[in-house]
């Protein structure tokens, strides 16, 4: 089990783990509630923590992590309908068709 991602904002943990697990990467959520020890432990060491439970899906999560922070990038164009979408959206806001992978 490895620690892949760290965030001040619980929403933002939150979101990377929502990311991870629709990639179909099995993960771990730690120190969901450990803002109630602020003051007492560092607050680095409070923060929400996201770890991957098979070492085999490192890698991947990494690249999913990676497209996250790296934002929207260009617009992908939806092969279905031809509208544009966020280069962060997996699937069209129009028609809900997969969109063509970016880069």
């Amino acid at each position: 089990m490895r620690r892949v991602y760290t965030a001040s904002p619980l929403a933002e943990a939150h979101l990377v783990r929502q990311l991870l697990d629709s990639a179909g990467i099995e993960v771990r959520f730690f120190n969901q509630n450990a803002h109630a020890a602020l003051g007492e432990l560092p607050a680095t060491e409070t923060w929400p923590q996201v770890w991957v439970t098979q070492n085999h899906q490192l890698s991947p999560a990494l690249t999913v992590i990676d497209r996250y922070e790296s934002g929207p990038g260009e617009e992908l164009q939806c092969h279905c309908c031809a509208e544009y979408s966020p280069g962060s959206f997996e699937v069209c806001w129009c028609c809900h068709k997969p969109l063509p992978a970016s880069g």
